[in-house]
């Protein structure tokens, strides 16, 4: 049960936001605009990943259907030496994995404002399985995944709804995005443009000239009315630069107020998200004395009374010449993480019994540190050869710890390629990335066959 000042505290954030967001929206009904369907709206081109914008802009002016989706075979093995020098030698161990998937889509427009969109996964292997050693259970979820099931339609060209499993742009974050805990599934840093799951949600959208107001309600998991989450979030353009503020609401969780910034510097993107919190969601570990009754010397806390901010900022920068020789991108960012410990490698050791115990999940042992950095560096088509080469490199700031990779790309026929690639992981002993020593993995990958339709 929620005591009374954190009840208090909770419907103030609701109100608060709630008044914000109604009083945009008046100033919204003051303006005297007409939209420009063919600016607006545009043409309709199938990504792997839908963008996350207003439903608006994924209207058509015509009717129509579309169906397609992708196909992927690939076989990776990577070899693993827990001590570097051994390099060369027989590995300390060996595994091949085998991917094999198909996504499907579906894009159903029976009106000029009226869309359904589907997407599911399908993947190999094809029947359900309990756990077996470290391999999890795989049931029919994972074998179907329902990435994406929406409909869009409109009222009067003015309020755009979105209702259904979508994807949603909450933050602006490239490798980390503090502020995003409404899509299911985090940013993978080291592929950070991999599709994310989605919630089951409501989002309305109402454009105001060239700013736009948003309302989400979340009912992931929510079995009653009061269980709904509450989103809502402003994102104003002012010239070149595009600012966003929101909250985050919902019974049993804390609270969360957001701010983002997108811009450009000529060819330079950057971004930054600010996040404050009222208390967390995580479980925090801290050490005490040694008791027979608590052998292991730690004790689990809740810190439900406490603020924690949270910031990230990063950049974007690609080149192009002419020649088509130098085709270069780099991203870098850093997050600092105010739900993180100064001590962060002693933290994730005392965790592993705690989370073999159970008393642990998987999210309370997210970003343990306090500071992190992340940059990746791509060339495509290194001097128009056909090879592309990418460096890759994620670090725990607060102990020095972290996570290194680099690696080829080569196709040398349609539908058949190869990578290689070698990660080492760096750092002191006992730090967040090197709990388990440092030890360095060569893979090579072959993909066969896989391409869109």
């Amino acid at each position: 049960m929620i005591h009374g000042n954190k009840l208090r505290l909770r419907l103030s954030w609701v109100c608060i936001t709630a008044v914000v967001w109604l009083g945009l929206a008046q100033v919204a009904t003051a303006f005297d605009f007409d939209f420009d369907e063919e600016e607006l709206f545009g043409s309709f081109s199938f990504v792997d990943e839908l963008d996350e914008s207003a439903p608006a802009e994924d209207f058509l002016i015509q009717e129509g259907a579309d169906f397609g989706g992708s196909f992927n075979f690939s076989m990776n093995s990577s070899w693993m030496w827990s001590d570097p020098e051994r390099f060369g030698q027989a590995p300390d161990e060996e595994v091949l994995t085998n991917t094999l998937e198909a996504t499907f889509f579906a894009d159903i427009r029976p009106k000029d404002d009226y869309r359904i969109f589907g997407k599911a996964t399908v993947s190999y292997p094809f029947t359900e399985s309990e756990a077996q050693g470290e391999q999890p259970a795989r049931g029919f979820d994972d074998i179907v995944q329902i990435r994406e099931l929406f409909a869009d339609f409109d009222h009067d060209d003015k309020w755009f709804f979105r209702v259904g499993k979508q994807t949603i742009g909450w933050g602006v974050g490239y490798f980390f995005s503090p502020a995003d805990i409404i899509n299911l599934t985090p940013i993978d840093p080291e592929d950070p443009e991999a599709e994310r799951e989605g919630p089951l949600s409501i989002k309305i959208n109402r454009p105001v000239d060239r700013h736009n107001l948003y309302l989400y309600l979340l009912a992931d998991q929510a079995t009653r009315l009061d269980e709904l989450a509450v989103a809502p979030k402003a994102e104003i353009v002012l010239g070149g630069t595009e600012v966003g503020m929101g909250a985050y609401v919902r019974k049993d969780r804390a609270p969360m107020a957001m701010f983002t910034l997108s811009s450009g510097l000529g060819k330079t993107a950057v971004f930054a998200e600010t996040v404050v919190k009222h208390g967390s969601d995580k479980r925090f570990v801290r050490h005490v004395a040694v008791t027979p009754d608590n052998p292991l010397g730690l004790e689990l806390l809740k810190r439900d009374d406490e603020y924690f901010f949270s910031a990230t900022g990063g950049l974007r920068y690609s080149y192009a010449d002419d020649e088509g020789r130098y085709n270069l991108t780099f991203a870098a960012q850093y997050f600092y993480n105010g739900e993180g410990y100064d001590d962060p490698g002693s933290f994730v050791e005392a965790s592993i019994p705690l989370y073999a115990l159970g008393q642990l999940s998987a999210s309370d042992l997210e970003w343990p540190s306090k500071h992190y950095g992340a940059a990746s560096l791509l060339w495509t088509d290194v001097l128009r050869s056909g090879i592309s080469a990418n460096l890759f490199c994620l670090s725990s700031l607060t102990d020095a710890s972290g996570y290194a990779r680099a690696s080829l790309s080569w196709e040398p026929w349609d539908r058949i390629s190869t990578s290689v690639g070698v990660s080492y992981v760096f750092g002191q002993e006992g730090g967040v990335y090197t709990i388990f020593g440092n030890p360095l993995t060569l893979d090579v990958r072959v993909s066969l066959g896989s391409g869109r339709f």
